[in-house]
């Protein structure tokens, strides 16, 4: 049907306003709508017809038509009802982008302009999609004749993509590329990802840069918002800004091909799972090194290889990260952090399961890459932030060791790394552990803790990350012991202190933690703070009588610094130039 044939109905009386040299445009469809921006239901060849309820002012007029005439569409037709007449702003709009506008009276319905387009279209349009369904039918019973056979997902995408002329791209939540018909920059992938993370519903268009469209659908049921941070998405990037995007029926032929692959991946890693579990059940157990030898090489793994472990935990915010009770579980009853870990270590010969609530992953990496895996497992865990909120991730990371003989060894350092951000979130607020330095501000390179983020970096709030080689002796060790142990410590020696500054107002703790961080300097003590000299050593006297201890030995010096740094309420510990109290 072409768009004079409508215009010449004379049950409908339709006043062309602008647009006569188009009138042999033909019209595919009929689309009724008030929204702003309906291009993401558009593909091409329909007239349009609204009541112009989404028009507030002229500057209205011209987003509304530029969305149209980017879509494709045939024309436009305008319902009077609502303002008694077509806006001249809508009709210049019209004007500007050639796209026809015709007036709709008021007594004409939008139903009789849509059945009369039905009935001329509706015909040869069911015909040709019963034609191109019969042809896409074809093709997919090829396509699950290939991927029976063994073909992959990189093998199969691009051609399929080719003939239907589509660019595309299979995508987990990190921003990691599965398949695809092109290199993708990593930040485009980035930006993808977090837009992903972050929408509200699936499939959506959106725009990265400024300029460059894109149109992710969900793969599987990743489209919800809860199961996005370990599922895949498929996005097609529009050839040009404004052009029309993907049509459903492009995105379906390509979206069966990628849930065949995802599916199979699925079944092959809850195979896997099990013998991951066996793998680390032993691993924590006290089998011999043989027996665990044995495992590494049955999941493939040498056992002379160096290796990462990473442990890590999902909680809701406002739980109790320590308590396993606490911790987030999927759809299927494991932990959330597992797939997420699943995600993070994306290695061919990982080993990923679950153990009692929390997720452990044994990472095989190239000799003297450690760090660079590192590096990595942190950038991709600080990728999946946007997607987190209300949920927290605690991931701690073993240091590279080498070798069956120091596995076991490396997942207690991934345990205690991990233990150290919880506790490190309780007592800084956020995630935040500071820099550590010693009793007598020794302050030796690299002691400390850097959680998520480069060294100085304020850390994500939905993110903390420990590695094991950020981690300096003594807090390797309180990490390690119960917080019970940690309190009762804690109050034996500091007590006293507490009590005295109670009743008399005497600052003794403050004094105390001062002094220490100052290296044992009086004259800096006392300059920061604020008092004499006279009084600063009348306070550390008072705190030795107190105690019993002394400030001028190195054991009790070490014992009055350990004493602070597990207290309850203790902050992150910071430059010395900055009393914590």
């Amino acid at each position: 049907m072409r768009l004079r044939d409508l215009l010449a109905s004379p049950r409908l009386g339709l006043t062309l306003l602008t647009g006569t040299e188009h009138l042999d445009r033909t019209i595919r469809w009929v689309y009724t709508t008030d929204l702003r921006d309906p291009r993401r239901y558009l593909s091409g060849g329909e007239v349009v017809l609204t009541g112009l309820m989404w028009r507030r002012d002229a500057a209205d007029s011209e987003a509304f038509v530029s969305a149209l005439a980017s879509s494709g569409v045939a024309a436009l037709g305008a319902g009077n009802a609502a303002l008694g007449s077509v806006p001249p702003d809508l009709i210049a709009a019209c004007s500007r982008h050639d796209l026809p506008l015709f007036e709709v009276p008021e007594d004409v319905s939008f139903r009789d302009i849509t059945e009369t387009i039905l009935a001329a279209v509706a015909p040869s349009l069911w015909s040709e999609r019963a034609a191109g369904l019969a042809t896409q039918l074809d093709r997919q019973r090829d396509l699950v004749t290939a991927v029976a056979s063994g073909a992959g997902l990189q093998d199969l995408l691009p051609p399929v993509a080719a003939r239907l002329g589509l660019s595309c791209w299979v995508m987990t939540a990190t921003g990691r590329v599965i398949a695809g018909t092109g290199v993708l920059p990593a930040e485009v992938r980035g930006l993808i990802a977090q837009r992903y993370l972050t929408l509200e519903r699936l499939p959506q268009t959106v725009t990265v840069r400024g300029a460059q469209e894109f149109t992710l659908f969900p793969v599987g049921p990743s489209g919800a918002a809860d199961r996005r941070l370990t599922g895949w998405f498929l996005t097609f990037a529009s050839p040009e800004p404004g052009a029309p995007p993907v049509s459903r029926e492009a995105a379906d032929e390509l979206l069966t091909l990628v849930t065949l692959e995802w599916t199979r991946v699925r079944e092959r890693r809850a195979v896997e799972r099990r013998l991951a579990t066996e793998l680390l059940r032993c691993l924590v157990s006290t089998v011999d090194l043989g027996e665990l030898r044995a495992h590494l090489l049955t999941y493939g793994i040498g056992v002379e290889e160096t290796f990462l472990v990473a442990v890590a935990t999902v909680t809701a915010e406002g739980t109790d990260p320590a308590l396993p009770d606490q911790r987030v579980s999927d759809q299927r009853g494991e932990p959330l952090a597992v797939g997420i870990l699943d995600e993070l270590v994306d290695g061919p010969r990982a080993v990923v399961a679950g153990m009692q609530e929390e997720a452990v992953a044994i990472l095989p990496v190239p000799a003297g890459e450690g760090e660079k895996s590192i590096a990595a497992l942190r950038s991709r865990a600080q990728s999946l932030e946007p997607g987190l909120p209300p949920r927290r991730l605690w991931l701690g990371i073993s240091g590279p060791a080498t070798g069956a003989a120091a596995l076991r060894g490396a997942w207690e350092e991934a345990r205690h790394a991990h233990r150290l951000a919880v506790i490190g979130a309780r007592s800084g607020g956020d995630g935040a552990v500071g820099p550590v330095r010693d009793a007598f501000g020794a302050g030796a390179s690299g002691a400390g803790v850097r959680t998520s983020g480069s060294s100085g970096a304020r850390p994500g709030r939905w993110v903390t990350v420990v590695s094991g080689d950020e981690l300096t002796s003594h807090t390797l060790l309180l990490a390690a012991i119960p917080e019970a142990t940690r309190r009762s410590f804690h109050s034996r020696l500091l007590q006293p202190l507490l009590e005295y500054d109670r009743t008399h107002g005497a600052e003794l703790v403050r004094t105390l933690d001062t002094f220490l961080r100052c290296s044992g300097s009086w004259s800096r003590c006392a300059r920061l703070l604020h008092v004499h000299p006279n009084t600063l050593r009348y306070r550390i006297n008072r705190i030795q009588e107190l105690t019993g201890r002394s400030i001028a030995t190195f054991a009790d010096r070490v014992d009055f610094f350990l004493a602070l740094q597990v207290a309850p309420d203790a902050p992150p510990v910071g430059h010395p130039e900055t009393p914590a109290r």
